[in-house]
């Protein structure tokens, strides 16, 4: 993982991303196939994990000028 400290943006590797993606998705299946507290922690995580997802592969939208 790169983190540029002037700009606070992080760059994983593809590596680091398909992690990311295969965890998100090992914690679906927990989520699908498990009882009770397991099956709801695991959905949560689930959630956090996609948004955090998300958030770093948002592209910023260049300033209007």
């Amino acid at each position: 993982m790169t983190i540029n400290t002037n700009t606070g943006k992080l760059s994983l590797t593809k590596t680091e991303q398909a992690l990311l993606e295969k965890s998100k998705s090992l914690l679906v299946k927990i989520a699908k196939h498990a009882d009770g507290d397991t099956a709801g922690n695991a959905d949560s995580a689930a959630d956090a994990l996609a948004c955090t997802i998300n958030c770093l592969n948002r592209v910023e939208e260049p300033a209007a000028a």
